[in-house]
């Protein structure tokens, strides 16, 4: 077979066979390079982005608006934790009980609802039933959440229209808290209207993501919609970060070095006996 192998060889040009040899590329040939590793995204295998351009400017004001309103709440949150722990001390410790601990926490409690749901927009952590979307091709999710969003913009707008209308009424009325304290009632009423107008304007930008990435002019990777909320997501991400620590923690294995023999050895200047 290697007599056949080299007359075959033989009967080459000479060039070609010196390529067949070396088994370099061809002259003007183009040589394939590794593909490297890239990070998640919301592609499923077979599904690749379209284009690579960034998010449009108002959707990247939308986002920074939801953070706003997302470290906003956060520190509402802190602070109502702090007046209800001096509320108990106050009134077990003091024995001199406050007449405004209980409506501040009420309406810190509402700010951290009602900016908070922005920024749980933003992020794509309210409650959803994904086991539809997931189940569907690329188009057909955002075809989906396109529809659904258009649904809840609709919602949200007459929500953010009727909180309004209630704070315009309880602001020209003065309209106060019927209790001892009887701080002004538009000053937590604000804060329905400001923040389904954050989460209107949030869904409204990521409409646009979506309408983009399904006219080919935005990579799907950027579309907030396309994330998932429900158990799967969860039990992915939990994959995901077990693969990460396996392949962090796996060394190298190198096959063990077997020498031959003494008797076997050829020594340098002398022939195997």
């Amino acid at each position: 077979m290697a007599a056949a192998g080299a007359q075959a060889v033989g009967r080459l040009p000479r060039g070609r066979a010196r390529r067949c040899r070396t088994h370099g590329p061809r002259p003007g040939e183009r040589t394939r390079t590794a593909m490297s590793h890239t990070p998640f995204t919301h592609e499923r295998p077979g599904e690749q982005p379209t284009s690579s351009q960034p998010k449009p400017a108002i959707c990247r004001i939308a986002d920074t608006l939801s953070e706003i309103a997302g470290l906003i709440a956060g520190a509402a949150l802190i602070v109502a934790t702090l007046v209800t722990g001096w509320g108990v001390f106050v009134r077990y410790v003091l024995k001199a009980p406050t007449t405004w601990q209980t409506e501040t926490t009420i309406y810190l409690l509402i700010c951290v609802a009602f900016l908070g749901a922005a920024y749980g927009v933003r992020h794509n952590a309210h409650v959803g039933v994904d086991l539809l979307p997931e189940a569907l091709p690329l188009r057909g999710r955002l075809i989906l959440r396109i529809v659904t969003t258009v649904l809840v913009l609709g919602v949200v707008g007459v929500v953010a229209w009727t909180g309004w209308t209630m704070w315009q009424q309880a602001y020209a009325l003065d309209t106060r808290s019927a209790s001892a304290w009887g701080p002004p009632l538009w000053v937590p009423y604000a804060f329905l209207p400001l923040g389904m107008a954050l989460v209107f304007f949030q869904y409204l930008a990521e409409l646009i993501e979506a309408v983009l990435a399904l006219t080919g002019r935005l990579d799907p990777a950027h579309v907030t919609l396309l994330g998932a909320t429900g158990e799967a997501a969860e039990i992915q991400a939990e994959i995901d970060a077990h693969a990460a620590e396996q392949s962090s923690t796996e060394q190298p294995t190198t096959e063990p070095q077997t020498t031959a023999p003494p008797e076997h050895r050829i020594e340098r200047g002398e022939e195997r006996p």
